[in-house]
């Protein structure tokens, strides 16, 4: 991947951090979207780069999981997927208290040296 193809975020914009979202559109073929850029509390589209799409992320209950400081890139790469499927693969197994909500959208927020996970629940 060539991160030089992509528009470069407007200056001083790394003071909200930066989001990565994905969702999948259709559940039949397993299509994945993953979207990474940066936080703004804007509402006006008309602030928006050239080259950005705007997403909102639907407010709602989140469950939060802290991804701590990593020594280099790869390794915070690997400490969100490695979060991911502990999300997946053992947190929702034993929650008797929520279950995934699909009205939310799962989302990485990037703050300074840490991760945070979001995922979108609901009661059970």
């Amino acid at each position: 991947m060539n991160f030089k193809e992509y528009p470069a975020y407007p200056e001083g914009i790394h003071d909200y951090g930066e989001v990565g979202l994905w969702t999948h559109p259709d559940h039949i073929s397993g299509e994945l979207h993953y979207f990474f850029g940066f936080l703004t509390d804007s509402t006006d589209s008309t602030e928006i780069p050239d080259g950005f799409h705007k997403v909102e992320i639907p407010a709602g209950r989140y469950a939060v999981f802290t991804i701590k400081s990593q020594e280099t890139p790869e390794k915070v790469a690997d400490a969100v997927r490695d979060g991911w499927r502990y999300v997946f693969t053992e947190w929702l197994c034993t929650q008797k208290e929520y279950k995934i909500s699909h009205q939310g959208m799962c989302f990485e927020c990037y703050q300074g040296e840490e991760a945070y996970l979001y995922l979108p629940v609901i009661d059970l």
